[in-house]
């Protein structure tokens, strides 16, 4: 969900966080050389969302990605994460 609120298709209000209509992410993560994994994700956003928030042309960096899982995960009482993720640059 941090992915959707990065691109502006995700509400948080209430005490939970919420796609907004006609928005989605998927994700696909893949075993990275030398340890770890691999996570690409991409978002489907809806034209009157797209309207109103636009997509960044330069899209999503490690250290936005982390900001704002950590932000979904403050907002939403829902979500219960033991170890928030750390940004590192990718090489």
């Amino acid at each position: 969900m941090g992915f959707g609120k990065a691109l502006g298709m995700v509400s948080c209000y209430n005490d939970a966080c919420y796609y907004l209509t006609g928005c989605s992410v998927t994700s696909t993560a893949t075993a990275a050389r030398r340890g770890g994994a691999a996570v690409s994700f991409t978002g489907e956003v809806s034209p009157t969302v797209y309207t109103a928030n636009p997509v960044p042309a330069t899209g999503i960096d490690a250290g936005s990605l982390a900001t704002e899982i950590s932000n979904v995960a403050a907002e939403d009482n829902s979500i219960t994460i033991a170890n928030l993720p750390q940004a590192e640059p990718s090489s």
